[in-house]
Parts: C-alpha cells; structure tokens; sequence
C-alpha cells in the first residue's frame, strides 16, 4: 500500500508526505524546486503539455570545487552549468556580502562560499550580482568612513555647557503640581437594567404554560425580586468603589511623594553646583559619564582638586584600535582595501586622542557652572624594554580653562588644532 499526503505551508511551498519520507517542494507551476533526503531536484516542464524535466542539484560540489553535473534521469538530465547566472542565483538561493579581503563572495544559504570557478564565472556576469555588488561595495565604503569619521569627530558629542544662569533659571522654575485621584470609573447601577435582565430571566424561568396568565406570573417574578436585586447591585458598587479610592488615595500619596522628593533632591544637586561644592560636582560627573557612549573604549578616574578643577585621568585606547585600512571604489568599480601607512596611523590616532581629550574635558564644564578649569591626563600602555613590563605612557596632558573652551566651535574645528590652543600642544609623534 502506498501513502502520499500534500499540505500546503504557504502559497507556492508544499510539505510531501510518504513512507519514504518527508520532503518540500516550492516554486511555480512549471518551475519547481524539490529538497528531501535523497537530495535537491529541480523540476521543469511545460504545463498541460505533459512534458517535463527532472534534474539533480548536487550543491555539495559548490563547496568543494568540484564537478557541477547533476544525475541524469532516464539517461538525460541536464548541469547546473546549462542556467544562466541569473537562474543560478534564484536557484540555488545565493547570497552576496563583502569578504575579508575586499572581495564580493557568492554564499550558499548554508552560509558556505562557493568556490567552483566555472559557477562563479557565470554568477558574477549575472544582473543580480552585478547590482548586490555595486551595493555592497558602497556600503562597505560608507561604513568605513563613517566609523573613520566617528572617531576623528569624537569631540562632536561633547555636552554643552552648564552656565551660571541655566542653574539660575531651573532652581526657579515651580515644584510640581500634586497628581489628584482618578475618579471611580463604573456609574452606579441603574434599577431599568437590573429590571430588564430579571425580564429576560423570567422569559428563561417562568413556564409559558397556561399561556393566558404567562405575562402576570412574569410580571411577579420580576417585582418580587427587583428590590433586593438592587440593593445587593449598589451595595456591590459602594464596597467597589470604597476599595478602589482607598487604593487611589495611597497610589496618588505615594506618586506625589516621590515626585517631591525628586524635585527637592534635584534643587538640592543644583543649590550645591552653582556654591560650586566638590562633592556634588563629582557625584554629577560620575552621572554623566556612567551612560557615556564613544566610538573607541577608554577608562576613566577623576577628582576635584581644593581650588575646583577637574582632574581626569584617561586610560586612552590604544592605536591598534584604530582602523588599519582604509577602502575605496576605483574608477574599474572594483573595491579596493589597502593597509594605512604609519605615519597615516600615527597622524589619525593624535586626532582620536585630542578628540576624546576635548570631549572628556567638556563633561567637567557641563557638569557645574563653577569648574573655572579641567586637567585631561591620558595615558596609554607599552612595554618597558628595560624591565619588560607594562608601563603607562602619557599621550597627552592638556589643561583647559572654562571661557576659552566654551568658546570653541567644537562641531566644525580640528581636535588637534584645538589642543593646541592650550598647553601643551598633541603631535602625532607624542599620541603614539
């Protein structure tokens, strides 16, 4: 006895049930796709004519290099070498992403790279691959920049300043209105509802036999029952009602609470910072930098000195963080990635560390309308040859007065330019 089940998973994919076992099919009448434990098989025909092909997709010899024949039925059959490019991408379900070495690769959906020459041939001739790579190339450009760009502009995301009449005109701003309770939603009950659900329990209840005295019967059902049912009803709503402000007046109480708290807590913090106090400078600073976000990962300690600068200490990333290779398209159209020379290096990691410089420094002036001066240290890591161990190496120490940096275009000046304004001045051979 034979057994074979089709169900239908989504429009155009099929899920074949048999005692061979399970398999799925997809595609479109007369171009389908069939996938079991036997293998892949491509299947081809016109429809209504009876004429149709039956073709082996042996995808292992992708991987490997190998011959691309599929095996023949009824000594025909035909090779995956016979589809166009185009057919083989659709096929085969190939995808495209740029690979280590700035190359666009053909992947299976296996994630494995294909390797057959003679398949990539015609793949990478096809129209979907030409427009995936063309993408890709300029993605991968874009994305390169944009990290480069990110890193050289670290000293974009630098926060403003908090000034003496910012802290003036919050600490005047009014405490917060007190939240007042919702009211009771549920409107008491009404006594025609309650007597029109006990007329419709009589319809259900009282015999409609003698038929002649079925209206008054009902009738005394519902009177009999009309007063105790509404005053069960609305002494239900009350307690309700009594439970659910109760509940409200203790959430409001508590949300009102807090909402004072806060608000004191808050005009407490700004009090303190515009008297210039060091305990709430750096509580406020230990705020802000605890959510910081930067394109290179750094370390950082400070303190506040008697006379109210800020001091960072910096453990500053190292110039291996940096990209090392810099990618463009070439007029050929083909993406090109070459290594960054040193001195290319050492010139693009003093802009990182004078940009992260600027935008550490500028926390201690957001921080409090009083920090008059900060003091940026940082340091990276090398090996001592003399002793063999891990020493720290200053890369820059930078001090930065309040009026001349809050003065600076930090969103259109060169970092380097900028350290340089101050004392002492970043050069790429110090930053390495």
């Amino acid at each position: 006895m034979k057994f074979r089940k089709r169900i239908t998973i989504i429009p155009g994919v099929r899920l074949n049930l048999s005692r061979s076992g399970v398999s799925v099919t997809g595609g479109v009448p007369g171009l389908s796709v069939n996938v079991g434990k036997r293998g892949a098989y491509l299947n081809t025909g016109v429809p209504g004519t009876g004429l149709y092909d039956r073709t082996r997709l042996d995808t292992s010899a992708l991987r490997r290099g190998g011959g691309t024949s599929g095996a023949p039925r009824d000594g025909g059959g035909a090779s995956l070498l016979e589809f166009t490019g185009d057919q083989l991408v659709e096929i085969l379900n190939l995808a495209f992403r740029v690979t280590e070495d700035g190359t666009v690769g053909t992947f299976l959906p296996d994630g494995e790279e294909v390797v057959d020459p003679r398949i990539l041939r015609k793949v990478r001739r096809s129209a979907a691959f030409r427009a995936a790579a063309e993408s890709l190339r300029e993605s991968f450009v874009e994305a390169r920049e944009r990290e480069m760009a990110e890193i050289l502009e670290g000293h974009h995301r630098t926060p403003p300043e908090r000034s003496a009449r910012e802290v003036d005109a919050a600490l005047a701003e009014p405490a917060p209105v007190d939240e007042l309770p919702k009211r009771y939603g549920p409107d008491p009950p009404a006594r025609a509802d309650i007597a029109a659900e006990l007329t419709a329990e009589a319809r259900r209840t009282v015999s409609w036999w003698p038929f002649w005295s079925a209206s008054r019967r009902r009738a005394g059902y519902v009177q009999e029952r009309l007063e105790e049912r509404v005053s069960a009803a609305t002494a239900r709503w009350r307690e309700e009602k009594a439970q659910f402000d109760r509940d409200e007046a203790v959430r409001v109480a508590e949300v009102n609470r807090r909402a004072r708290e806060r608000y004191d807590a808050r005009v407490a913090t700004l009090r303190a910072l515009r008297a210039g106090d060091a305990d709430a400078i750096g509580r406020e600073l230990e705020t802000r930098l605890a959510g910081v976000s930067y394109p290179l990962p750094f370390d950082i300690d400070f303190g506040v000195d008697d006379d109210g600068t800020v001091v960072f200490d910096v453990d500053m990333p190292e110039i291996e963080d940096m990209p090392d290779e810099t990618a463009r398209i070439l007029a050929s159209g083909k993406l090109s990635v070459k290594s960054k020379s040193t001195r290319q290096r050492e010139r693009e990691y003093a802009t990182a560390v004078a940009a992260l410089a600027l935008f550490v420094g500028g926390h201690a002036f957001a921080a409090g309308p009083t920090v008059a001066a900060t003091r940026v240290r940082g340091f990276t890591q090398q090996i001592d040859p003399a002793t063999g161990r891990e020493i720290d190496v200053p890369v820059v120490d930078v001090t930065f007065t309040r009026e001349p940096f809050t003065g600076l275009r930090l969103d259109a000046g060169e970092a380097v330019a900028m350290v340089e304004g101050f004392a002492p001045a970043v050069s790429p051979g110090e930053a390495v």
